[in-house]
């Protein structure tokens, strides 16, 4: 097994900086699959962690317009908090809503593992 040389040891601390250039997060969008894109478009937009997009329900934003807001509780911090959509997260529901069926009580976010294994069964 080859190891990575930039990888860290495992007593160093990694410090992580917010992407502030527009032209990194436009290289970064060109990279992403579908599924990822929504991810990422949202996290810069709400500047919520992943762990906190991945826990939507559809029955959360499946009605939200522009300017609409919505109340959960952050997974990392336990605090409770209100977050604003803008135009940019309105569409990308929409749009991640119009790519497949999806019914209230699904997760926005489907699990890549559970397409996987899904894939993998014997019909």
């Amino acid at each position: 097994m080859i190891k990575n040389p930039n990888y860290p040891k495992k007593v160093s601390k990694i410090k992580v900086e917010p992407i502030k250039q527009i032209k990194d997060i436009r290289d970064i969008r060109k990279l992403l699959n579908a599924r990822d894109l929504y991810l990422f478009t949202l996290g810069t937009n709400t500047a919520l962690r992943a762990s906190d997009l991945l826990d939507f329900k559809v029955k959360q934003v499946r009605n939200l317009k522009p300017d609409d807001d919505i109340e959960i509780r952050e997974k990392k911090t336990k605090k409770g908090r209100s977050i604003t959509f803008n135009k940019a997260c309105v569409e990308t529901i929409r749009g991640l809503l119009a790519s497949a069926p999806f019914t209230d009580e699904d997760c926005l976010f489907k699990s890549q593992h559970a397409e996987v294994l899904h894939r993998a069964e014997p019909q």
